[in-house]
């Protein structure tokens, strides 16, 4: 919701452009938005009201614009993500044990697993998205996959950030500090460090912030300091706060992933940390490899490998960093794409007002 809507949605109600609000608390209050809204976002929407109120805006001939924002593909959850729980169409096992008996991971009916549910909660997204006058999304590939489904129109609105709020800043401190930041669903992700983080270097510091599985601090040989989510308003002083050298970003090559944005390169980049990062999907989109990051295979040895320079050479971190930094300033600041929210909704409107008044 925060770089999706509320960051874009803010500097476009400072410039005047548009009045844009998340949904009211009250029945009444949300009623009366609804109808006034020039523009009306549903984010992620798969709920039966939500379908019906589509319907009935395509029937009546309203000039409302229906606009549904999604920023990962529902269509290849990975098993190993917990999301699997509600977009997972398949019972998935690890193995046949040689009995004939599978050890499954999902099953259908249970562990509040349920394949014919997930299958009417992805038509229902599949219709509404079908019906909607735009579909706002994070990257090409996944424009594509919403394209193919059947949406009408397809806006590529990226990830972005408020330069004038993610600052480097300089920390004095002991060691060379690694960051790595992410949630449960990057278990598989995190993974791909399970035989690079037991041979790190002496005196690299593993700085984990979010989701800290158990088995990292024995990969990690005890080395890890570990910093829990705060708030998203707080999260660019903190990150900042984190003095990292640089970070490791690895990510699983699989479809999932490869719809997914660079966010957190732009985030590190924007504080001067320089990245290492799997040579996949968004980040392969994104980083020029020895120029804005260090791109890799996600193979042990060149992990090693990269971590180890970035380790060693400080003018290698300050370049890459400072380099990075500058690029994410020209293509990703919200001060300067705002107005692209903007755009596409007015590409899709009977007549390009402004201001507009939009509602989450």
């Amino acid at each position: 919701m925060h770089y999706r809507l509320g960051l874009p949605w803010g500097m476009l109600a400072k410039r005047g452009l548009a009045v844009a609000r998340v949904n009211a608390d009250t029945v009444d209050e949300r009623n009366a938005r609804i109808e006034s809204a020039d523009v009306l976002v549903f984010q992620s929407p798969a709920s039966e009201m939500m379908l019906r109120y589509a319907e009935a805006k395509r029937e009546s001939g309203s000039s409302q614009v229906l606009v549904v924002e999604h920023d990962d593909n529902p269509y290849a959850i990975s098993p190993f993500n917990p999301s699997y729980v509600k977009f997972g169409t398949e019972d998935v096992f690890l193995e046949d044990d040689g009995t004939g008996t599978a050890r499954f991971l999902w099953r259908d009916g249970e562990s509040g697993f349920d394949i014919k549910r997930n299958d009417r909660l992805l038509r229902r997204f599949e219709s509404i998205m079908g019906l909607a006058d735009l579909v706002t999304t994070t990257t090409k590939p996944l424009a594509a996959v919403f394209a193919e489904r059947g949406a009408r129109a397809v806006a590529v609105l990226p990830n972005c950030i408020d330069l004038n709020v993610w600052k480097p800043i300089s920390i004095p401190h002991d060691g060379i500090r690694m960051g790595w930041q992410g949630g449960f669903s990057h278990y598989e992700d995190l993974m791909v460090l399970k035989d690079v983080l037991p041979d790190l270097p002496d005196g690299v510091v593993p700085v984990v912030s979010g989701w800290t599985p158990p088995v990292l601090a024995s990969l990690c040989g005890g080395r890890l300091e570990s910093h829990g989510w705060v708030h998203i308003e707080a999260h660019p002083y903190k990150q900042a706060m984190l003095a990292l050298d640089f970070a490791v970003i690895p990510l699983v090559d699989n479809e999932f992933n490869a719809c997914k944005s660079a966010i957190k390169w732009v985030e590190y980049s924007a504080l001067g940390v320089p990245v290492v990062a799997s040579n996949v999907g968004p980040y392969a989109a994104e980083i020029v490899d020895g120029e804005t990051g260090l791109l890799v295979p996600n193979e042990p040895a060149a992990w090693k490998d990269a971590i180890s320079r970035m380790t060693k050479d400080g003018g290698l971190r300050k370049r890459l960093g400072e380099n990075a930094r500058a690029d994410v300033a020209r293509r990703f600041d919200v001060n300067a794409r705002a107005e692209e929210w903007l755009l596409a909704y007015q590409s899709v409107m009977e007549a390009n007002r402004e201001p507009i008044t939009a509602l989450a």
